[in-house]
Order: C-alpha cells, then sequence, then structure tokens
C-alpha cells in the first residue's frame, strides 16, 4: 500500500514493512512481480573422475530435463570449468511465468530429476578425494627448529 508519507510493504515472509516514500526514491527498488520471464541460473559440479564420454551426455540428457518441464524454454547447458577438483556446467533456462511457488516447485523436480540422472550414468558429485601425507623427522634430528625459534615441532596424533 503507497500512501501520502510510508509505502507499506508485505514481503514473502508474511511481516509487514514501513519504508518512508522519501527513502523509497533514494533506492533501487526490484519489482519481481513483473519479471517476466524469470531466468534460472545455477551451477552444477560433479567429480573431476568422470569420463569424458559420460560427462558429455550431461548438457543433452539435462536440456531434456528441464525441457520437458512446464513454462519453461531451456537456453543453455554447458561445461564451463575442468579443474583439479571438478567439473563445472553451466545451466540457464527461463520460466515463462513470474509465479515464486512454480519457480520453486519447477527448481525442485529439475534437481531431483538429475540427482537421479547423475545415479544412472554413474557420476558422483562429491569433490575429488584429498591426500594429506605428514611426514615425521627422524628422532635424531636436532636442527630442526619452528620459525619463531622454539625446539623442533611435534607431531600430533589425529584423533
Amino acid at each position: 500500500h503507497v500512501g501520502l508519507e510510508t509505502t507499506r510493504i508485505r514481503p514473502l515472509s508474511g511481516e509487514q514493512i514501513v519504508i518512508a516514500n522519501a527513502a523509497l526514491l533514494r533506492k533501487t527498488v526490484h519489482n519481481f512481480k513483473r519479471q517476466h520471464p524469470r531466468r534460472v541460473q545455477y551451477t552444477l559440479r560433479v567429480n573431476p573422475a568422470t569420463p569424458a564420454d559420460v560427462a558429455a551426455q550431461v548438457p543433452e540428457r539435462l536440456s531434456a530435463i528441464i525441457a520437458a518441464k512446464e513454462k519453461v524454454q531451456p537456453d543453455h547447458v554447458n561445461l564451463t570449468t575442468m579443474d583439479q577438483n571438478y567439473l563445472e556446467y553451466d545451466i540457464v533456462y527461463n520460466l515463462s511465468d513470474v509465479d515464486y511457488g512454480l519457480f520453486l516447485r519447477t527448481q525442485q523436480a529439475v534437481l531431483l530429476e538429475t540427482m537421479q540422472m547423475l545415479r544412472e550414468l554413474g557420476i558422483s558429485t562429491a569433490p575429488r578425494a584429498q591426500e594429506l601425507r605428514l611426514q615425521q623427522s627422524a628422532a635424531n634430528d636436532t636442527g630442526a627448529r619452528r620459525p619463531d625459534g622454539r625446539g623442533a615441532p611435534q607431531a600430533r596424533p589425529a584423533h
């Protein structure tokens, strides 16, 4: 509700927020109700040990999952990053209805079907396993000292 001096807004969380109109004029206001279409972008990271021929199947299969949803137009699904920790896909689609509830239901359905697809392809979303190797210096090595000049560092047992 817009009044002479203040505007009252009710966000999704339900409380009422009262803002002075003068303060609103100094701010950028985003009206998501009029957002048309709603652009949805997210990333999917998978284990870098995924074979290339299997990783190549993800964009087409994920695009098909997205395209099967109501009021959805896929934009792109592309492998965009490859490093020692993960392979990363960039996923973008447009939802022709601005209803936030529809967005949440659609995104949940896409994610759950993506999980099933990954399971079928044998792809893990777990990051690459990391290995930490500790070496204990010889007992008779007395020359090792800490940077602050104190005695040799002591190995701590793992808990």
